[in-house]
């Protein structure tokens, strides 16, 4: 998986495997500025960092 796929059910997957801090975060912003509502953002991360930063950045 590499990338960003959109899933016929309205979900995108957003693929950072490998990259660090802070480069998950920012893209899954970038991304969900156009995510269309109803829409979901499921993101792929192997940053131990990003299971921290997820979600203080979505609080």
């Amino acid at each position: 998986m590499s990338g960003e796929h959109e899933q016929e059910t309205g979900e995108i997957l957003l693929d950072v495997i490998g990259q660090q801090c802070p480069l998950p975060v920012l893209r899954a912003r970038k991304r969900l500025l156009r995510l269309n509502p109803g829409a979901l953002l499921r993101v792929f991360a192997s940053d131990p960092v990003a299971r921290i930063d997820m979600p203080h950045f979505c609080a």
